[in-house]
């Protein structure tokens, strides 16, 4: 392989894959002091920021935590450019005894950060992802 073409490759391979602060941000919260935390950080500069509607959402969120346990970890899968100020990022949320997996759309506001609109957790990734994104995963 070219060298240029190497470059190009992992440049796009790592792009594709990268971490956003807000999500980032996110996680960290939720670590630190649960999903309404997490929730209010994610919402944060968008739509939704302050909304009572998407704190009620993150209280149902602790029901998953009852069956599933305590936020271990979290991973990239993928994401999706849609233009210069939107995306959607996939995630898993690894939890204890098991995995909740996530999308986030994000959008590049008028000020220059990424804020997500919305984001949406569930136990299966059928009812939230697009099939491409879990069916070719490999074994």
């Amino acid at each position: 392989m070219k060298p240029l073409v190497f470059l190009m490759v992992i440049m796009f391979s790592s792009q594709a894959l990268a971490k956003d602060e807000i999500i980032e941000n996110g996680f960290k919260s939720f670590k630190e002091g649960g999903a309404e935390a997490a929730w209010s950080t994610w919402s944060k500069g968008g739509p939704l920021e302050g909304s009572k509607d998407l704190m009620a959402q993150a209280s149902q969120f602790g029901s998953i935590g009852a069956y599933y346990g305590d936020y271990v970890g979290h991973e990239y899968v993928s994401e999706k450019i849609l233009g210069p100020r939107n995306k959607i990022v996939y995630v898993i949320m690894n939890l204890e005894t098991g995995p909740v997996y996530g999308i986030f759309n994000l959008y590049k506001t008028s000020k220059g950060n990424w804020a997500a609109p919305n984001f949406l957790f569930h136990t299966q990734p059928q009812q939230i992802w697009p099939a491409n994104i879990y069916s070719n995963c490999s074994e």
